[in-house]
């Protein structure tokens, strides 16, 4: 099938967004695309026409520009899922950071298949915000993998992966833009070989798997025996969670709002404007040089 039927199922945010936009380029015949009815987090009801219809950067503004049939589920009721296959028929699914978990009226129902992309290397980094995760424990190297969907959130088999660097400093939003341009060229792959045969699939291996929820208040709290590096690319690649750094140093609390840079060599080499409420703070390998 050259161009199959393809219900996407995605969120207001810029991974979804990136990937939605890509898929426009490739020519996608969408048969729908899915958006959540209520929030995971709060589970507050979203209303349908609560995003501005004048805004471009909304999924559901774009969709109804390109007359793409809008479907919104709650999350809960099978019903609702039942109704968007039966009204979409698509041949294919394809996920893109959707917060629910699919029932199995959905993921059974495509005759090509239903994909997950999910911003990790599986199996490691399963759960709602990797990202976040791989920042937090200071991991170098990042990744996408689209894989099949099954009963479970991310524990389907792979069938296409891409890692990617993290450099130092980078903000979520960047670091999205390079998952999201390696997972749009894997999904180019991907309906390549869907216009051929059902690609092929590995299990995941179970005893390397990781699975990480939603991040609490102390998640936020730094120790001095973390490398600086870490510190400094934690700091800033969840800025935008609005949430202050707290470290006990000699028994008392420092807030960090900033990281501005680091040094493994002098703290010399780094100027400090105490103007401006700067400070520099040792950490493990290093000096970081924060805004209060």
């Amino acid at each position: 099938m050259n161009n199959p039927g393809t219900l996407l199922f995605v969120m207001e945010g810029l991974f979804s967004r990136i990937v939605f936009d890509a898929m426009l380029e490739m020519g996608i015949r969408f048969t729908g695309i899915v958006l959540p009815g209520r929030s995971s987090i709060t589970d507050q009801v979203i209303k349908n026409n609560s995003l501005n219809v004048l805004n471009t950067a909304s999924i559901e503004s774009m969709a109804r520009h390109h007359q793409i049939p809008l479907y919104f589920v709650s999350g809960s009721r099978i019903d609702e899922y039942e109704q968007v296959i039966l009204k979409s028929k698509p041949d294919v699914i394809i996920v893109a950071c959707f917060p629910f978990l699919l029932p199995p009226v959905v993921f059974n129902s495509p005759a090509i298949g239903a994909y997950n992309i999910h911003p990790s290397l599986l199996p490691a980094y399963r759960g709602p915000v990797p990202l976040f995760w791989q920042f937090y424990f200071g991991d170098e190297k990042a990744g996408i993998t689209i894989h099949e969907i099954d009963a479970n959130f991310d524990t389907g088999k792979i069938v296409l992966q891409e890692s990617v660097v993290l450099e130092d400093g980078l903000s979520s939003a960047e670091a999205t833009i390079l998952l999201t341009t390696a997972a749009t060229q894997q999904l180019k792959i991907l309906f390549e070989d869907l216009s051929v045969s059902r690609p092929t699939s590995l299990d995941q291996a179970v005893t390397k798997s990781s699975y990480y929820s939603w991040p609490q208040l102390e998640q936020f709290n730094l120790s001095t025996e973390w490398h600086v590096r870490r510190v400094f690319n934690f700091i800033r690649g969840t800025s935008h969670w609005n949430q202050v750094y707290k470290l006990c140093v000699s028994g008392k609390d420092l807030l960090i709002r900033e990281a501005l840079e680091y040094s493994t060599d002098s703290k010399a080499a780094m100027y400090v404007d105490k103007n401006k409420n700067e400070r520099l703070v040792a950490f493990k390998g290093g000096y970081l040089r924060a805004r209060l």
